[in-house]
């Protein structure tokens, strides 16, 4: 945990690590990218105020932890296509990020994308509710793919403040 917490560092290139601890590269604001093709979760925080941070490579990463990508707000590039779980927070404020692969997506914690402001369409078929402000200051959403396993959308799911 914390291990490399506010360094400066500014690539990531770990082919062969399978875990990375919590708040790892927490801070890491000259980060660019991360390349993690063995990693299977990030962990909470993991990536939280990268600022920079725009390219991240995580094809068996499980699930995404609570702030994980939080305030990454140039994060544009994004692969984890096994993920079934976005945490509480995991991509608050990615204000770059336009798009992502969620097929797979059972579960989608609170704020999960709030002030994701490019973010513009989504397919969530396999989740059964949508939590609160999941989607808040989401202004270019225009399209969100659900099924009949969706049972919830709690309050502010979809609410544009700004």
């Amino acid at each position: 945990n914390y291990a490399f917490t506010s360094t400066k560092l500014s690539v990531i290139d770990m082919p062969l690590a399978t875990t990375v601890g919590s708040a790892a590269f927490n801070c890491c604001i000259n980060m660019l990218s991360a390349n993690l093709p063995e990693l299977t979760a990030i962990n909470s925080n993991l990536f939280e105020y990268c600022d920079k941070l725009s390219s991240v490579y995580a094809p068996k990463a499980k699930y995404v932890d609570s702030n994980g990508f939080r305030y990454c707000s140039e994060l544009t590039e994004l692969t984890l296509p096994s993920a079934t779980s976005f945490g509480n927070y995991a991509f608050e404020k990615c204000a770059k990020l336009s798009s992502i692969d969620c097929s797979e997506i059972t579960a989608v914690g609170i704020n999960c994308f709030n002030g994701c402001s490019s973010l513009t369409s989504l397919d969530l078929r396999k989740v059964s509710y949508i939590d609160y402000g999941t989607f808040q200051n989401c202004a270019k959403l225009s399209s969100v793919q659900f099924s009949n396993v969706l049972t919830s959308i709690y309050y502010n799911a979809f609410n544009q403040q700004y």
